[in-house]
């Protein structure tokens, strides 16, 4: 298809926060995620999403996001308008906000040792 010089695969990468980082857009068509971490990645990494209805994707910020049904036109559609700057910056925007609503260390650690006593542990 000549798209040796444009599509590399990389095979597994540890650190994907400098991929993230010079990312435009994150494209997510899988059928189906549990809970689909690598959402949560990119929406941390403020770069809009297009994205199936998978995962926690209705849980993130709608300036991140552009669920598609999965078909390539709809895909194509989704991802030609992510590429806007508009686009972009409304993802940054929401990316500080969703920031705000993460729980910390300490936070995290505390709720995760509940839900641990609550389980009879």
């Amino acid at each position: 298809l000549g798209l040796e010089e444009r599509v590399h695969f990389l095979g597994w990468k540890n650190d994907l926060a400098a991929y993230y980082q010079h990312a435009d857009c994150f494209v997510l068509t899988s059928a189906f995620e549990g809970y689909g971490m690598v959402l949560i990645e990119a929406a941390l990494a403020n770069i809009p999403i297009v994205s199936t209805n998978v995962g926690v994707v209705e849980e993130l910020p709608k300036d991140f996001v552009t669920i598609v049904s999965g078909s390539e036109y709809e895909l194509a559609s989704a991802i030609t308008t992510s590429l806007t700057v508009e686009r972009k910056q409304a993802s940054r925007s929401a990316g500080a906000a969703f920031r705000e609503h993460l729980p910390n260390f300490k936070t995290y650690l505390g709720e995760y040792a509940r839900l641990l006593k609550s389980c009879g542990t």
